[in-house]
């Protein structure tokens, strides 16, 4: 038969045997790209797991990929210094987009015994962590490589849910009432939201499906006719007298 290569995810879990022995681990976190809800509930939980298994050496690296040449800059982190950083916004660890070199990366890791290197960040995130581990590879040095799929699209294959995804359509539906009440209380108003979603509706959609009074989204999944838009909006002005549109920001021929 003809070989395929399907998609694959292993259940989370403890298991019987690890590679690396905990004691001798230790272990980066480090956060790229812009912000998302859920940064630091992330690089809590990671910390308090590594811990349950033993880890002693957390290491949090502050500045994105341009922290990692600059270790003088990482934080130890603890079960005790991050136990409330969920509550609060942001990250912990101050995001930042760029990088330096990967085999730069991957020497400053080797040269501080990092096993575990766990990277939050979206897609040019993930690519940059998969060409340092290529590097580490290179060079010799055995680290297990994390990425943790950063976006509030939740345009990601195999999850239900991206981190951030929730708090993000509460926050949209906030601007969607406002553009309702906007559009309500002036004559002959359309209300327009544009939400983030550069290939992916999710947010949009969902957001539109939680608000309840929308009366056009507008998807970068679909193919748009700006004229049948445009005439729908004036059916909708002749019969209501305002409107709410909601726009993914993929949608940019429309904006």
């Amino acid at each position: 038969g003809i070989s395929k290569v399907r998609l694959q995810m292993l259940k989370a879990g403890p298991r019987r045997q690890i590679y690396f022995q905990p004691q001798d681990v230790a272990a980066t976190i480090v956060t790229c790209g812009g912000l998302c809800p859920g940064l630091n509930s992330v690089i809590r939980e990671l910390v308090m797991m590594l811990n349950t298994y033993g880890v002693k050496k957390i290491y949090g690296i502050k500045g994105g990929y341009k922290g990692v040449v600059n270790p003088r800059t990482w934080l130890t982190l603890t079960p005790e210094n991050v136990k409330e950083i969920h509550m609060k916004g942001g990250s912990l660890l101050v995001s930042d987009r760029g990088n330096p070199p990967h085999i730069e990366m991957a020497k400053v890791l080797k040269s501080k015994g990092v096993r575990q290197y766990f990277v939050l960040g979206g897609d040019g995130t993930q690519k940059g962590a998969y060409q340092t581990y290529e590097n580490m590879q290179e060079i010799g040095w055995e680290c297990a490589v994390v990425g943790v799929p950063k976006t509030i699209d939740n345009d990601i294959n195999l999850l239900d849910r991206s981190f951030g995804f929730d708090t993000a359509m509460t926050e949209a539906n906030r601007a969607i009432d406002v553009a309702y009440v906007e559009a309500t209380c002036n004559a002959n108003c359309i209300g327009l939201v544009k939400l983030t979603g550069h290939h992916s509706g999710f947010l949009a959609n969902q957001a539109t499906l939680a608000a309840r009074q929308v009366d056009i989204c507008l998807i970068p999944e679909m193919e748009i006719s700006l004229n049948k838009v445009l005439d729908y909006c004036e059916k909708i002005m002749e019969t209501k007298g305002y409107g709410v549109v909601v726009v993914a920001d993929g949608c940019r021929s429309l904006l």
